[in-house]
């Protein structure tokens, strides 16, 4: 569940959020940061813009193994579609 239901309240939570990654550049932050970063852009900007930003953040764990469960739901799909 996103906290973030509007662009105002979009706009404060990506400085607040670019506030705390420039004080905690670790890699776990910074990882969970994308993550919810994604869930902000596919709510507001749709599914094509969040697979966009997906595909940019690939050196991300999270992303891989989204990226991989995707690939493989669509070969399934295709699969039936062949049946």
């Amino acid at each position: 569940m996103l906290l973030v239901s509007n662009s105002s309240e979009r706009g404060i939570w990506e400085k607040q959020l670019a506030d705390m990654g420039q004080e905690d550049s670790g890699s776990f932050f910074t990882e969970h940061a994308a993550e919810l970063r994604y869930h902000v852009i596919q709510r507001f900007d749709g599914e094509r813009e969040a697979n966009l930003y997906l595909e940019q953040h690939l050196n991300f764990a999270i992303f891989r193994e989204m990226a991989i469960k995707h690939q493989i739901l669509n070969v399934l799909l295709l699969i039936r579609r062949l049946d």
